[in-house]
């Protein structure tokens, strides 16, 4: 199991990791190009370009997230697409104009609204998923389906902001049992990996100490070996773990 001091240089590493993997070039017009270390689902790093304009700055993404989702053939036409987007645009403040997605903010404000701004558009870049001919929920309406077979319902899509100011989302917020138990939120990852367990990790260390978090990992073709791995990450950072294959026992952890 890892020690708490190789739990923090472990997120010490991951912060080191974005700043040195991060490339910014000048482009034209006062534009700067951002290259981040953040993948797409082509796994390339996604771009997006800041300028100044006033006394804020403006980030976009010139167009690409959903110029690409329409070549490949994913033109949001359903409802629940277009439901979906919607939801990321106007949670995270971000206008699209024609296909281009952009936000303005202040220059204090600038390293964490990048952040959302970068995981929304992995968010809009996943709705990918929903144009395979194959219906695919994503994982956190399976999660959430279970919970209401359980009679459990939660808040979803709730958000928290971290002692270093970016914002993190919360895909289920449960409410305390009484006045002496914590509220508890659980975090679905459908394709759990070092990076994002280390993410929670993060969150882990910038938001209130008294929520229990647990993360439901789909663990389908999740080997043995990485599990461990995983589950030593998050519970040294006081991360509770449920496999997906064995919710059932977890049932009642949840409030």
């Amino acid at each position: 199991m890892m020690t708490t001091n190789e739990s923090s240089d472990l997120i010490d590493e991951y912060v080191k990791w974005i700043k040195d993997n991060t490339v910014l070039k000048t482009v034209s017009s006062g534009w700067t190009e951002i290259n981040t270390p953040f993948l797409d689902r082509h796994n390339d790093g996604i771009q997006i370009y800041v300028r100044k304009v006033g006394d804020k700055l403006e980030l976009t993404d010139d167009g690409y997230t959903l110029s690409d989702l329409e070549m490949s053939g994913c033109e949001l036409k359903s409802e629940k697409q277009k439901s979906f987007l919607e939801s990321i645009i106007n949670s995270n403040s971000i206008r699209n104009n024609g296909g281009t997605l952009s936000i303005s903010v202040l220059p204090e404000d600038f390293p964490a609204r990048k952040t959302e701004f970068i995981t929304a558009l992995q968010k809009i870049g996943g709705l990918y998923l929903t144009s395979r001919s194959i219906v695919q929920s994503f994982f956190s309406d399976e999660v959430a389906l279970w919970l209401e077979s359980k009679n459990k319902y939660p808040l979803r899509d709730y958000s928290v902001v971290g002692n270093n100011g970016v914002r993190y989302d919360i895909d289920f917020l449960f409410p305390k049992k009484d006045r002496d138990s914590s509220e508890t939120v659980l975090q679905a990852i459908r394709d759990p990996d070092k990076n994002n367990v280390s993410f929670h990790a993060l969150m882990r260390r910038e938001i209130r100490k008294d929520l229990d978090i647990y993360l439901m990992l789909q663990d389908e073709g999740l080997g043995e070996r990485k599990y461990k791995e995983l589950s030593s990450i998050a519970k040294t950072n006081d991360l509770g773990i449920i496999r997906w294959s064995e919710k059932e026992d977890y049932i009642g952890m949840l409030a």
